[in-house]
């Protein structure tokens, strides 16, 4: 997955470029220069949004990167920095005034951080009506590549629609240095799919959801690969980045999410803590997915019905 010609970009409708790899910040300005026309409509002025945490991990480094970079013209806004204690949320509250830098400065945004950063920017460059581009801090969570932001908005948690970023880039020097807890609750994002892909057989074999094979096939194929070293930045954000695409091909996070994430999202709603500090979307998704393996165990010893099984050796031929 360290390949720019990802396997799984052909899948994508809106995300051009996916390069995940030891010093892929470093690549960002000749996939800008590719897409500049194609996908930009020949911008030249960017803007980097981050929160001071994420400006100091990779936005600062980036800033310098495009400004001494010659491979064309191009112009840096000054960056929106959101402070980064106490904790930036997914809040819709904050899309105005996004969409008031992009539209002040018309530029195309560059999203640095993880998974709040980029729902934030996602959905206000919709509604700018730009791309954008995402620098990605973490490997925390599978949304860098979905279509939609998932926001909260007078206490609810809602997914707006909107596209995913024309470009992503994960520098594993960057992923590798973010706090361990963000590359496990990334983990936990990823190694949620595999009950979630049961949630999807019970579904298909009640004749509810019927497994479509493409998405299915991009999420579980490599599925026991990409989870197999934890501590692997590389593996696990390529996974969590599979997963976004999958999301983008189907136009719904059937693939990537089943009951384990409507727990997370019911806790997230509640404003669930621990220990006094906000508990993060990866790790609710964990103990989500202990809960939702635990009631497909009881619900395998009541009854596995031939449809059932039917659906699940055509998911994992023998």
């Amino acid at each position: 997955m360290g390949a720019m010609n990802s396997e799984y970009l052909s899948y994508a409708e809106t995300t051009k470029a996916f390069l995940t790899e030891e010093g892929a910040l470093g690549r960002l300005p000749e996939l800008i220069k590719k897409l500049a026309v194609s996908e930009f409509g020949g911008k030249r002025r960017f803007g980097i949004i981050a929160d001071t945490h994420t400006q100091e991990a990779a936005g600062k480094a980036l800033s310098e990167l495009l400004e001494s970079q010659n491979l064309f013209p191009l112009e840096l806004a000054e960056p929106l920095i959101y402070p980064g204690s106490p904790i930036l949320h997914a809040d819709y509250k904050y899309i105005p005034e996004i969409v008031a830098y992009i539209r002040k400065n018309d530029c195309v945004p560059i999203a640095v951080g993880s998974g709040t950063i980029n729902d934030l920017v996602k959905r206000a460059a919709y509604e700018a009506g730009t791309p954008y581009i995402v620098a990605a801090t973490a490997a925390s969570v599978d949304g860098y590549a979905s279509d939609g932001a998932a926001l909260l908005e007078n206490g609810m948690k809602h997914t707006k629609p909107c596209p995913a970023p024309t470009i992503i880039i994960a520098d594993t020097d960057i992923l590798e240095q973010a706090p361990e807890a963000m590359g496990a609750a990334g983990y936990a994002d990823l190694i949620a799919k595999i009950p979630a892909g049961g949630d999807w057989i019970l579904a298909d074999a009640l004749q509810e959801d019927p497994i479509e094979a493409t998405a299915w096939h991009i999420v579980q194929h490599n599925l026991r690969e990409w989870v197999s070293v934890p501590g692997d930045m590389e593996k696990v954000f390529s996974g969590l980045t599979a997963s976004g695409i999958a999301m983008q091909y189907l136009k719904r996070s059937r693939p990537v999410s089943g009951a384990e994430h409507l727990f997370s999202h019911i806790w997230e709603m509640e404003g669930l803590t621990y220990r006094g500090e906000t508990v993060s979307h990866g790790f609710k998704v964990g103990i989500g997915s202990l809960l939702s393996t635990a009631l497909m165990e009881i619900f395998q010893k009541l009854t596995i019905t031939p449809q059932i099984t039917e659906a699940a050796e055509r998911c994992y031929p023998s």
